[in-house]
């Protein structure tokens, strides 16, 4: 429904920015070449196809495989595992690269899936997590007013009248699985906040914050915007933690 992006522009969109991180990550992994990477909660394979092109040997991890992604990766399937972050099926210290982009924030329980993270990442390896920040959350915020608040007007009027979704006109409904409205995300998403957790589970070696970037599914009233203060994505780069946790 206008004016939402169909599934190729939004595609054509998100792959610009998974390509703006993913340089980032890729200027990090390059040195643990050859060796296996994992893909927690890797979508459609988009991260997969690039480290295999590296020369990785890779596996990824998708709970609803073939439901999200800015790719067609059919000659992927085989390499992605139906599986929770909070319960990876891999053994101990297994994988040299794990990677996670824009997963985190759907977690069901993000302390354990960190941990699973944690726990399979070898003692060599090197783990990469990329997660919006609470400045995505304050675009899309924006963003569904700006362009979206007639269609859940419309849906209250015409198809769901009731307290929740009048709450919901304004009160847009939240992107992660933790805050209940996309303004509340504006803290749930923040650096420190993540950086806070993240470091529970491994040991920070980099904070990266790659650009400010207008949300895929709405029209992009603004352009990509290199900035030391605002971002709308964080990428953390770390190592194993080894202590109870």
């Amino acid at each position: 429904m206008w004016p939402l992006a169909n599934k190729e522009v939004f595609n054509i969109r998100q792959k610009k920015i998974r390509d703006l991180e993913w340089c980032y990550a890729e200027r990090c992994i390059r040195n643990y070449l050859p060796g296996s990477f994992l893909d927690v909660g890797c979508g459609t394979g988009y991260a997969l196809s690039k480290a295999q092109k590296l020369g990785f040997s890779v596996t990824g991890t998708e709970p609803e495989i073939g439901m999200h992604g800015v790719i067609n990766s059919s000659n992927l399937n085989d390499l992605i595992i139906k599986a929770v972050a909070e319960d990876l099926p891999f053994e101990n210290d297994k994988f040299d690269v794990v990677y996670s982009s824009h997963a985190l924030e759907h977690f069901q329980d993000r302390k354990q899936g960190l941990k699973e993270i944690n726990r399979i990442l070898n003692k060599k390896g090197i783990a990469i997590i990329v997660v919006p920040t609470g400045t995505m959350a304050f675009v899309n915020f924006i963003s569904q007013l700006m362009f979206t608040t007639h269609i859940r007007m419309g849906r209250f009027i015409v198809k769901e009248p009731s307290l929740v979704n009048l709450k919901r006109i304004f009160l847009p409904q939240a992107h992660g699985s933790y805050a209940g409205s996309v303004l509340s995300e504006t803290q749930d998403f923040s650096v420190k906040k993540w950086q806070k957790l993240i470091s529970k589970y491994m040991d920070i070696q980099e904070v990266v914050l790659p650009s400010l970037y207008p949300y895929p599914d709405f029209p992009q009233f603004f352009p990509f915007i290199k900035s030391n203060k605002f971002s709308s994505s964080v990428i953390f780069i770390g190592k194993k933690k080894y202590q109870k946790i």
